[in-house]
């Protein structure tokens, strides 16, 4: 069984909690299998529709000349799952380059990816997987970090709180793009229509799907649907754009506690639904 499915044995079959939910997952499709995997164990029919796709950086050459000068920095954060797969893709080999560097990295699925190319993790949040969390660790305080030249793995645009909080911070920053989201999903205010009333729910991962589903789908097809959403600045903005909720944040964004998170969502609805018929 894969590590992360070990993390939902409490819902094993036959139990399967989520049995008859409908599950609408909207992350990039080679992100989503895993997570699909445990939610139908868990009983949930899952909806696949991805509403942004990985693509290459746009100028790929420019990237590689950067990633081959990043052994030169003394700390090396990958932001992402996306972004260690990405590195690989576009520097064979480079493993054997970051030997010496710190490596610091967002949430678990970005640590697991990195153990499999052979790299130790030294820096990484105890709770959470949001750049502030990462900036509350003491190897990235003020005085830690200062003059340090910092290397940050990453996809184009996106926030950039971490960088601009550690050139405050007095360090270098590097910023190295390996990759881009490119908006996708067309099609999904269609399968809302066809699925209205199968869908209990829908999985969101970052800030940019979330906005993606909103112009796509309307907000009154999706005022009313449970979300679970990466952060409590995501759901900020869900509250903002109008969704009605509820809502539920994971305690990390990986296959896990994605799926956790939606059981626990769907416990407490059901919960409420008995409350509300005494």
């Amino acid at each position: 069984m894969p590590e992360d499915e070990q993390g939902i044995g409490q819902y094993a079959v036959p139990d399967q909690p989520l049995s008859g939910v409908g599950v609408l997952v909207t992350r990039p499709t080679h992100q989503s299998e895993g997570l699909q995997r445990m939610l139908e164990r868990l009983g949930a029919h899952v909806f696949q529709h991805a509403l942004l796709r990985i693509s290459p950086p746009l100028d790929p050459n420019a990237v590689q000349t950067a990633l081959a000068e990043i052994e030169d920095s003394e700390v090396v954060i990958f932001a992402s799952a996306n972004a260690v797969r990405a590195t690989v893709n576009m520097l064979p080999g480079v493993a054997s380059r970051l030997q010496q560097p710190l490596i610091a990295c967002l949430g678990t699925a970005t640590s697991k990816a990195l153990q499999g190319i052979g790299l130790t993790v030294d820096i990484m949040p105890d709770g959470g997987s949001t750049s502030e969390a990462l900036l509350a660790v003491e190897e990235f305080s003020a005085v830690a970090i200062r003059d340090r030249l910092v290397s940050i793995i990453k996809g184009e645009g996106g926030r950039n709180v971490l960088a601009n909080s550690l050139n405050e911070r007095g360090a270098h920053v590097q910023l190295v793009n390996v990759y881009r989201r490119e908006p996708s999903g067309e099609g999904i205010a269609q399968l809302l229509d066809d699925h209205c009333g199968d869908i209990d729910m829908v999985i969101v991962t970052s800030g940019e799907s979330l906005a993606r589903l909103h112009e796509l789908a309307g907000i009154e097809r999706v005022r009313k649907l449970p979300l679970v959403l990466p952060s409590d600045r995501v759901l900020a903005q869900a509250v903002e754009l109008g969704f009605g909720g509820p809502f539920v944040v994971p305690r990390q964004v990986n296959d896990s506690e994605l799926a956790r998170a939606a059981n626990s969502l769907m416990v407490g609805i059901r919960t409420a639904d008995e409350v509300d018929h005494e």
